[in-house]
């Protein structure tokens, strides 16, 4: 029982559900049957986990008491129905009375039933909802498009004259379908420009010739995607880039929180384009900036939780900006807020990492000796950092025989994408010769420098063209 679906839905409750759901069971209007009170009775006293041996089936068979004996067959049904219950129960809990859903329900059935005076009130119920909603996304364009579908059937189907109630309906329909409209094509398009795949639009164009002389421009979510679609068909023009970065500053309390994440997470994309194709510095700091800010504001975080690949990256761009202050501030500050599993190993990286950029080799060797290779979300960098560390301590014989194992690790790594996997076994073979030369070999020097693979086929091209020079 304890992987079954009942349980599972047990396991996420809390305790004041588990509460309410024994009052909802309780209760003769939902539920008459004693042996499914008698069977969560038996349940609940094995919450929050669940986890207890008393919840093998077997074990249930012979200790549940019920007005009917159980067996495998009845045990089944009264999980099923139970199950049944619960999600029943949750529909409730979910759809709270004064839910907006439910206001069009009830007005529905009022204007069916003719009780037009309690008609009007739901409807001013639901018009006052719409007027203190918190946001202005497609959500709330969405209900107030149902809201004024509903008035306008509602009218007079003889009428001869203007239907005000029709006009209201298709303009919220509009506004509904336009801004879903631009939201889900700037999806297309940043996925297209982040993972290089293609996906077909229609009606894009015809909207953007519409919206020239439509009051529908005006909207705070047209406006902010109107101006995102332009600044992702148009990644040249930086310019777009810092109007929607404050427009986003302008309308942040329109967005609901999650909506608010991805919106940024497109000005953290462009910045990364940016960066990659131009070496753009001046983005390289807007990414810094805006990834400081978003910590601040909380919009980093899942579920309370850093990603790893946030973490990381921030370190190194903090870095690469000179912000060691920063950088270590961050490094502890979040190191709980990373997932368990990566929390001692990133941590330890990015203090070497932090160590190394500011000068204390010894420091950073350390560190990095602490984390665990096994752990492949890591690994590689920090052999790349360890192997520049050893050449930089000038401890040969320790780098050799390192390279020599990072190279065995990599003709056995069977996750790392072949191209990457090219780039690092040309750092290793690069760095092996450059140890291998004394710094009077000039001839073999110049011969190493004209053998050295493109920038883009090279981990740590520019550390190993410092290396070079420098001897």
């Amino acid at each position: 029982m304890h992987e079954s679906k009942l349980i599972g839905m047990f396991r996420r409750l809390s305790g004041r559900q588990l509460a309410r759901l024994e009052d909802f069971l309780h209760s003769p209007f939902f539920n008459k049957n004693d042996d499914i009170k008698l069977f969560f009775n038996y349940l609940k006293k094995y919450a929050p986990d669940f986890d207890h041996q008393n919840l093998n089936r077997e074990v249930v068979l012979k200790k549940l008491k019920t007005q009917k004996p159980p067996d495998e067959k009845r045990l089944a049904t009264l999980m099923s129905q139970l199950s049944g219950l619960t999600e029943q129960f949750l529909n409730l809990e979910i759809n709270k009375p004064d839910n907006f859903p439910n206001h069009l329900s009830l007005a529905d059935y009022y204007h069916e039933a003719g009780l037009s005076k309690h008609y009007n009130a739901v409807i001013n119920r639901a018009e006052k909802y719409l007027d203190e909603a918190p946001f202005q996304d497609t959500s709330f364009l969405f209900e107030r498009y149902q809201l004024e579908r509903l008035k306008y059937r509602h009218t007079d189907p003889n009428l001869r004259v203007f239907n005000a109630q029709l006009q209201s309906a298709a303009d919220a329909l509009d506004a509904f379908y336009v801004v879903e409209k631009l939201r889900y094509t700037c999806e297309m398009l940043n996925y297209e420009r982040t993972l290089n795949i293609a996906y077909e639009q229609h009606f894009t164009q015809e909207i953007l010739a519409a919206l020239e002389s439509k009051k529908l421009a005006a909207l705070p979510a047209v406006h902010l995607y109107l101006k995102l679609l332009k600044m992702l068909s148009d990644l040249e023009n930086t310019d777009l880039f810092f109007e929607l970065k404050t427009l986003l500053g302008t309308y942040e309390t329109a967005f609901p929180v999650a909506e608010l994440k991805h919106l940024y997470d497109v000005l953290l994309n462009f910045c990364t384009w940016r960066v990659n194709r131009f070496h753009d510095q001046i983005f390289e700091k807007e990414f810094f900036q805006l990834n400081a800010f978003l910590l601040e504001k909380g919009l980093l975080f899942e579920n309370g939780v850093l990603s790893p690949w946030r973490y990381s990256n921030l370190v190194t761009v903090a870095l690469r900006l000179g912000e060691a202050g920063w950088t270590q501030d961050f490094i502890y500050r979040f190191r709980e807020k990373l997932p368990p599993q990566h929390t001692d190993n990133l941590f330890q990286y990015k203090l070497g990492q932090l160590y190394y950029h500011t000068g204390k080799l010894r420091e950073a060797q350390a560190a990095l000796n602490r984390v665990d290779l096994k752990d492949t979300f890591v690994s590689l960098s920090v052999r790349s950092l360890l192997v520049r560390i050893y050449y930089e301590l000038g401890e040969t014989e320790l780098l050799l025989s390192f390279l020599e194992a990072f190279r065995v690790y990599l003709l056995r790594d069977q996750l790392t994408r072949p191209p990457v996997k090219e780039q690092f076994r040309n750092f290793i073979d690069f760095t092996r010769k450059l140890a291998r030369i004394a710094p009077f070999e000039t001839e073999k020097l110049a011969a190493l420098r004209q053998n050295l693979p493109p920038a883009d086929a090279t981990h740590q091209f520019g550390w190993l063209m410092e290396m070079l020079n420098k001897k």
